[in-house]
């Protein structure tokens, strides 16, 4: 029996059932090719990562990440550090790592790169050992993701978080940071922080525009604190990556940061909420680095 060789890891309900319809596409395309696969379908939360890992241990070689933002995020943490090779078929609500990789949305052209593609590696993000592959972010945007995740049910794509942008901001108040690296010492009120790997996140807005995933370093970007109307004013700008211009946003690069915090937050890891407790960890910093080793993607 031949050796399979491509296992696609699909999250059926990414993108409002996107992900799902393109199943008989994908059957289709590989058997057309004569080309061994498999396909599992993930459960629920966590099931991304359990696959991956599983996948490999049984000797796939080339693991396919069909969902968005969130079900990469699972298969990389399932396969990161192994002898898998990861692709990507964007399928989610916001696809960002893979437009800051420049991974075609078109579904066909996108399974003939996982075949024919090169591989090459990118680097990825630890945030207090929560492996991250995009981008991390505290402040307003993590209480928009937080906001995002419930509208999006509804709502696709860009929509679901220009709404939930509204909504974050008449209601978040700027937070107070401590950023430390090996160089410098920030202590500001601050809006938002997000620590980079690719360059886009939220439905497509340019955060980082200098981000580059294969760099070695951690582009971040902070928002100081302003006032509403000029928040209003800079967020449409993201998308564009014209908001640097703003005198309120200050952008940075290294390998490692760390950042201290007075009250419990949300941290955003690829779209997925985390908790984090200041007290509950003893008053630690959030630590924010790139990993050790890189991954191995299709691109």
């Amino acid at each position: 029996m031949e050796a399979i060789s491509y296992c696609f890891i699909v999250n059926p309900v990414a993108g409002r059932n996107r992900a799902e319809k393109l199943l008989p596409l994908i059957s289709k395309e590989m058997t057309a090719r004569g080309i061994a696969f498999d396909i599992k379908l993930t459960e629920g939360k966590g099931d991304g990562k359990i696959l991956a890992e599983k996948a490999i241990e049984e000797g796939y070689k080339v693991i396919v990440a069909v969902g968005g933002d969130g079900t990469i995020n699972e298969v990389i943490n399932g396969a990161y550090g192994k002898e898998g090779i990861v692709g990507i078929i964007p399928a989610g609500t916001g696809n960002d790592f893979a437009r800051s990789l420049n991974i075609s949305f078109d579904f066909y052209r996108a399974i003939e790169d996982i075949i024919k593609g090169t591989v090459g590696e990118v680097d990825v993000g630890l945030i207090n050992q929560e492996l991250f592959i995009n981008v991390a972010s505290i402040g307003l945007d993590a209480h928009i993701a937080a906001e995002a995740n419930k509208i999006k049910r509804y709502f696709n794509g860009s929509k679901a978080y220009i709404m939930a942008l509204l909504k974050g901001i008449i209601t978040y108040q700027s937070m107070r940071v401590r950023l430390v690296t090996d160089d410098m010492v920030l202590d500001k009120h601050v809006m938002l922080v997000a620590f980079c790997n690719g360059g886009f996140y939220g439905g497509g807005m340019n955060i980082a525009p200098a981000a580059d995933a294969t760099d070695g370093l951690m582009d971040i970007c902070i928002v100081e604190r302003m006032s509403k109307l000029k928040l209003l004013r800079l967020f449409p700008t993201i998308f564009k990556g014209s908001h640097i211009k703003f005198e309120e946003v200050k952008q940075y690069r290294a390998k490692a940061f760390e950042i201290f915090v007075d009250n419990d937050i949300f941290i955003n890891t690829d779209g997925e909420i985390i908790n984090y407790s200041p007290l509950g960890n003893h008053g630690e910093g959030i630590s924010t680095r790139i990993a050790a080793k890189r991954l191995k993607i299709i691109k």
